[in-house]
């Protein structure tokens, strides 16, 4: 049996999650975060279950919605266990599909091993992101391996920049790109300033491109993570000399990105080098800290969607 679940069904999801998924992940253990995440509205749990014939739980899927109809999303914590009678981690794909009457499923950290095969039957975009970065010159690196102290030249530009601290805040009329997620006010107000856990800063870049950073401690050390931009990004290119001076005024490392669907040439252009051009090591684990690459890979129903780390719930404590 495939359901949506209700409140009744969180402990039990959460036991799920820690004898199936990876013992003491955040979401087994703390029962308040899990709630912000996943009840978004009318206290709707945003998570379909599969029962088997003994009514425990032998599958989740979990989603995060962009809109209040729940018809664009992102999928989260998808796992099934092995059955002999049925396909489950299918079955609850096509249920959330069919029930939620989707219009763009994204998905940011995806494994390809387990669930790659079912978005390529339903003819999916599946990618690995890209991973871009750009050094602070005057920084001494503990969080990064660094060999290469190469930093891009830029031209001089200038933007004008206003931190907001408000989703309404967001100038009226503020265009988004056609091609990335549609994002509410609600959606952007409740998923970076309502946070609980982490800080993001939230910059307007020229009244048209806002680009969202939080700072990540390690080693005595920061570092700073762009999560999301919206807007003209075409403007991504100017953003460079404020973020310079920002590392350079609080001692960061370096900034980081990752992304698909925008055009390499306007990170290039803002002076950020692909992961993949260099022998440096720019970490994503910090929950524990692990000093290595990782690639992170994606999918979605639209071909050539924008998608940001800060997409779904990959940018979460662990």
């Amino acid at each position: 049996m495939i359901k949506f679940a209700t409140k009744k069904d969180i402990p039990d999801i959460m036991d799920f999650i820690e004898n199936h998924w990876k013992k003491g992940h955040i979401l087994a253990r703390n029962r308040d975060f899990f709630e912000y995440l996943y009840i978004t509205d009318e206290n709707r749990v945003n998570f379909a279950i599969s029962k088997d014939k003994e009514n425990k739980i032998n599958g989740i899927i979990g989603y995060i919605p962009y809109d209040k109809t729940h018809s664009v999303i992102s999928l989260a914590l998808w796992k099934a266990l092995n059955a002999q009678d049925s396909f489950v981690g299918m079955e609850l794909f096509e249920f959330l599909m069919n029930e939620l009457k989707t219009k763009l499923i994204a998905t940011v950290g995806v494994n390809i091993e387990t669930s790659g095969e079912i978005y390529l039957f339903f003819d999916y975009e599946l990618g690995k992101m890209n991973h871009y970065y750009r050094l602070n010159k005057n920084a001494d690196y503990k969080i990064a391996k660094v060999d290469d102290k190469l930093i891009p030249e830029i031209k001089s530009n200038y933007v004008t920049v206003k931190e907001l601290k408000s989703a309404h805040e967001i100038p009226v009329g503020f265009k988004y790109d056609k091609n990335a997620i549609p994002k509410t006010i609600d959606y952007i107000k409740r998923r970076y300033f309502l946070h609980p856990v982490f800080k993001y800063i939230v910059n307007l870049f020229n009244n048209d491109l806002i680009v969202i950073t939080r700072l990540q401690e390690c080693n005595s050390s920061k570092c700073l993570r762009i999560v999301d931009i919206l807007g003209d990004y075409n403007k991504i290119p100017l953003i460079t000399t404020y973020f310079d001076e920002f590392m350079k005024k609080n001692n960061i490392e370096y900034m980081d990105c990752y992304n698909s669907g925008i055009s390499n040439k306007l990170f290039e252009d803002a002076g950020f080098i692909e992961i993949q051009n260099s022998k440096n090591i720019i970490p994503e684990y910090f929950y524990p800290f692990e000093q290595r690459n990782i690639d992170i890979c994606y999918s979605s129903s639209n071909k050539g969607i924008i998608l940001f780390k800060g997409d779904g719930d990959m940018d979460r404590p662990n």
